[in-house]
């Protein structure tokens, strides 16, 4: 059994382990780690204090730093999950902290309806790079990184489904793909073959200088989206949000848009309920027999 004193070395190993983190990730979570013992004391969970002393000292040091929302909401998550490890490894009798605070600012996420979806993807002032990574956005959800990060042999044409790893966690999900993001793909692979390209390791996506595209070559792309199809906007977490949107829309469960989209946190998933109670009303009214 780990002892009180090392157990913020060990969590943070064990972190690198078992979730592998970016190098500025990591010292993310040591610095709020560093801050909430700085904060509650010699060790914030010894002993335990109560759900309420520990929001006040994330509302302190939120105050502090004049931090966003956003950056509340991650140093509550941090914490949390130092919590369930330090409860799992037997340090303390029970998990000490729950996160309450909102990600953000409590808007409704953004996302494309079908028809923007089609203004957007099919256009043909795109070329077949930027139609190709469309339809994955659309029909995988992934993140922007995610995208960056894929190879060739990670889409698996016969089968129709995607091998994507997940930034944050390490972790490997297979997302399905329709048969015209299969019939696309095939054709964007072709091309790539034709280029010498289609050997395996070799990136997806490549930018004009056939480098692996990067974040600044996705965002120009993405820009370009934006000045063709003006006014709608266009980045890459808002086809993800539309994923979600879709299944939950369709009768979908909360429990399958997690595993879809990679989310580690069931929490993160439910802010694509709205569209579950949308559906609701939307059935409600038109099979329910109401007053009239």
């Amino acid at each position: 059994m780990l002892s009180p004193m090392d157990i913020k070395a060990k969590y943070l190993e064990y972190r690198k382990d078992h979730a592998p983190l970016k190098a500025n990730t990591h010292q993310e979570y040591q610095r709020m780690l560093d801050l909430m013992y700085e904060e509650l004391g010699d060790h914030p969970l010894i002993p335990i204090r109560t759900q309420s002393e520990y929001e006040d000292a994330i509302k302190s040091l939120a105050a502090r730093f004049r931090w966003s929302a956003s950056s509340r909401y991650r140093c509550s998550i941090i914490f949390e999950g130092f919590g369930e490890y330090a409860y799992r490894e037997r340090v303390i009798d029970r998990k000490p902290y729950y996160n309450t605070f909102k990600k953000g600012n409590g808007k409704r996420v953004e996302f494309f309806t079908e028809a923007e979806f089609y203004q957007v993807g099919f256009n043909p002032f795109h070329s077949i790079t930027d139609f190709a990574m469309t339809v994955l956005f659309w029909d995988c959800g992934m993140r922007r990184q995610e995208l960056i990060n894929l190879n060739v042999e990670d889409v698996n044409i016969q089968e129709g489904i995607v091998r994507v790893v997940n930034i944050k966690t390490g972790k490997i999900r297979f997302n399905p793909i329709s048969p015209f993001t299969r019939g696309l793909m095939a054709l964007y692979m072709s091309m790539l073959g034709f280029q010498g390209k289609l050997m395996k390791g070799n990136p997806l996506f490549y930018s004009s200088t056939w480098n692996r595209i990067n974040k600044s070559t996705l965002a120009k792309h993405l820009n370009d989206f934006e000045e063709v199809d003006k006014p709608i906007k266009v980045f890459a977490h808002k086809f993800r949000h539309s994923l979600g949107g879709r299944i939950v829309a369709n009768g979908g469960d909360i429990s399958m848009v997690k595993e879809i989209l990679g989310h580690e946190n069931l929490n993160t998933t439910m802010i694509y309920t709205h569209f579950a109670k949308d559906k609701l009303k939307l059935m409600h009214e038109q099979h329910a027999k109401s007053f009239s």
